[in-house]
């Protein structure tokens, strides 16, 4: 079997199912409530999303043009370092949502800054000329600021809202 034949999806949602386990291990050990749990989702789907990369980017030296947010690789190491960096730095503010203490909060909010800028400054070069609109399927296209829209609640919200969740309770102590 070559790689052209490997279903990346596949490696993907493997890979995602032991994050998920040890999320939720981790999750139900530390006693973290519900909000904290919800926090920390964007943050574990961010990691889900780019595991196959790293894995693919070292087997597979063809492979090119690796894509998240600002942060844009082209060659096969620098899709590992890059890949790698995202996965990480999600997988730290996801744990650190779930762990109690004010450093973990902080770490929190600043990686969820950082990941909603990471989205928001392509989102708004893009939509500087106007919104372009996105098409959903051969019957479906929306329009330029409902797709801007859908784009900002999918892409920058859950970090923004999990960076105030956290910068809320490092200040109040909780």
């Amino acid at each position: 079997m070559d790689l052209s034949q490997i279903n990346w999806f596949y490696v993907a949602i493997g890979l995602s199912a032991l994050l998920l386990l040890i999320w939720f291990t981790v999750g139900v050990g530390s006693g973290a409530g519900v909000a904290a749990r919800f926090v920390s989702l964007p943050f574990l789907l961010a990691a889900m999303v780019n595991t196959a990369a790293p894995v693919r980017a070292l087997l597979d030296p063809d492979y090119a043009n690796y894509g998240f947010g600002l942060l844009s690789a082209t060659s096969a190491w620098t899709i590992v370092a890059t890949s790698i960096g995202v996965v990480l730095i999600a997988l730290t503010a996801a744990f650190a949502a779930i762990t109690p203490g004010r450093w973990a909060k902080a770490l929190t909010a600043l990686i969820g800054l950082a990941f909603a800028a990471n989205f928001a400054v392509p989102l708004a070069r893009l939509s500087r000329a106007g919104p372009p609109p996105l098409r959903v399927t051969d019957q479906l296209t929306l329009p330029g600021l409902v797709a801007l829209g859908l784009a900002l609640a999918i892409l920058v919200a859950p970090f923004l809202l999990a960076a105030l969740w956290a910068t809320r309770r490092l200040f109040s102590g909780r």
